[in-house]
């Protein structure tokens, strides 16, 4: 807006224009340019009373004075560049403020830092409190309450210490012997089996661990015969493409096991006990006997013992694990030289007038499909070495045929249908 006129003349804002008057005519005389003597002071006097003059003639006329206080109380923005519209001034926007200290993330990524560290340290309090409990509880066991003693096994045996290595596969080998300081384990394709101490008197005890499930236990009994063990074997009995297994029997007298087969399953690993088998099968392997990568067991049939007395050797079956049970395959055509091997024995000791081998004979020669032949053949032995005698009986599916005119060939008949054997009575009397 240029030099402020009432600071020129010395006069207030708000003078009246008296005031004004008398004041310009005070500086006029008084910056003079006659008054000064030397050039370089006239040009100085020339200069101010030009600027008397000009203030005056602003200031000192009514109308000049009142657009010029106008001017003076409005703000002195700077125009803006490019000949553009200057911005108006909101004086209602709420600005927002800088805020003092760490931003709002800045302050919740520092609470998730320390959150985490809080759990991690929590959990690892947790693990070392759990592994100092379990040791101790390790330590004291031998002089636990015999009561309290099983309760907290499985919690001491589940971290102790155990030294794992490959199984030989398809053998069936004695549990290996661990004591309280160190535990043996062997594993193959993913199944682990980790033995408990033996030492003492103590319980023998197998886990089977797998990925994504809960381990499972199992107990053996103590031996006392160096004829007998716990016996445990590794392998794939379902084929080479499927998952392995694990097949373990416990003695339970002189001369038959409990057998239990355990293997993997989505959930974890899965133990299912097959039943009872004499000391020669389970002490073996399955075999694979056709070479089509499944093994099976080749076991007498104990429904026969019962019905004819094991005086002689009764017909085989052949068994295989499917599926988690174990099933009865022995119609199968792929296994007919199991039964022909069976079959040339049992007829000589039926020639010799054994009832037993002649009831075997049939059942051997009903899995070929020649039932009709071998009990022709039955008949003409007995009828040369003399009436068969009956065994003891001990039907499967009610009480023995006693009262027919020949129990033994009722007998049988009656067997050979229950069991499955045939699917109708077979031959005559």
């Amino acid at each position: 807006m240029g030099e402020d006129h009432y600071a020129t003349l010395g006069v207030a804002p708000n003078a009246d224009a008296a005031v004004i008057r008398a004041a310009y005519l005070a500086l006029v005389r008084l910056h003079h340019p006659d008054a000064a003597r030397d050039p370089d002071a006239r040009r100085a006097a020339d200069q101010r009373t030009q600027a008397l003059n000009a203030a005056y003639r602003v200031v000192g006329d009514q109308q000049r004075r009142a657009d010029y206080d106008a001017l003076r109380v409005r703000p002195r923005n700077r125009p803006p560049a490019n000949n553009q519209a200057a911005p108006v001034r909101n004086p209602f926007k709420i600005r927002p403020r800088k805020p003092k200290g760490p931003t709002l993330a800045a302050r919740r990524e520092r609470l998730e830092r320390v959150r985490l560290v809080s759990v991690g340290l929590a959990l690892l309090a947790l693990l070392l409190v759990f592994v100092a409990f379990t040791g101790a509880v390790g330590a004291l066991r031998p002089s636990l309450p015999a009561w309290l003693s099983p309760r907290v096994a499985p919690l001491a045996d589940g971290l102790s210490p155990a030294a794992s290595s490959e199984a030989v596969a398809d053998v069936m080998l004695p549990w290996p012997q661990g004591d309280s300081d160190s535990r043996a384990a062997l594993s193959q394709d993913g199944l682990v089996a980790t033995f408990g101490p033996t030492s003492d008197g103590q319980t023998p005890t197998v886990q089977i661990a797998a990925p994504g499930g809960k381990p499972i236990r199992l107990e053996g009994p103590i031996i006392v015969s160096a004829d007998q063990s716990n016996l445990i074997g590794f392998g794939r009995l379902e084929g080479a493409e499927a998952s392995g297994h694990v097949v373990i029997a416990t003695p339970l007298s002189a001369d038959r096991y409990s057998v239990h087969v355990a293997y993997r399953t989505p959930a974890g690993p899965r133990l299912v006990d097959i039943g009872e088998m004499s000391a020669e099968v389970a002490e073996q392997f399955p075999v694979d006997l056709n070479r089509d990568g499944r093994r099976e067991w080749i076991a007498p049939d104990a429904r026969f013992v019962a019905a004819f007395g094991p005086s002689s050797p009764g017909p085989p079956r052949v068994l295989q694990f499917k599926s988690g049970r174990l099933v009865d395959v022995s119609n199968d055509p792929k296994f007919r030289e199991v039964f022909s091997a069976h079959l040339a024995g049992a007829q000589r000791l039926c020639t010799l007038g054994s009832s037993t081998a002649c009831a075997a004979f049939v059942a051997s020669a009903a899995r070929l499909g020649r039932a009709s032949w071998a009990w022709d053949i039955m008949l003409r032995d007995r009828d040369n070495a003399g009436t068969l005698v009956a065994a003891p009986c001990a039907s499967i599916a009610g009480d023995c045929p006693t009262s027919a005119p020949d129990p033994f060939i009722a007998q049988l008949r009656r067997f050979l249908v229950e069991a499955g054997y045939v699917s109708a009575p077979i031959g005559r009397d």
